[in-house]
């Protein structure tokens, strides 16, 4: 299972338009553990769970998917986690049981929460 360092440092690089952007600036974002690549909410929106898949194709490290959960957690998690992604994020003000259902279902799936 994946596990954040509380003593390290990690940059987090957001991409929020379109996988043309993506297949420009990617390559050239050096590969290091601490630094992870996000298919931001709009990136995802747009591009929908291919984006994510394409990222996965370029990215060795870490990729965060953006689906800020408000329902539906179990299969937004499966879903994401089928097209390669290591982490997503919940919307911190959603009920209880879908913040619940969202970090088991990452742990699961071996993700970030």
């Amino acid at each position: 299972m994946l596990r954040l360092d509380n003593n390290k440092r990690y940059l987090q690089i957001s991409f929020n338009y379109d996988l043309g952007l993506v297949s420009q600036f990617l390559p050239k974002i050096s590969e290091h553990p601490n630094v992870f690549i996000e298919a931001g909410t709009p990136f995802i929106k747009l591009e929908g769970m291919n984006g994510v898949r394409q990222i996965r194709r370029q990215w060795k490290g870490v990729v965060v998917a953006d689906l800020k959960t408000t329902d539906g957690a179990e299969g937004e998690i499966a879903m994401t986690a089928s097209c390669g992604a290591n982490a997503a994020t919940v919307m911190g003000s959603c009920p209880t049981e879908t913040l619940d259902l969202f970090i088991a279902g990452c742990a699961r799936h071996g993700m970030l929460s």
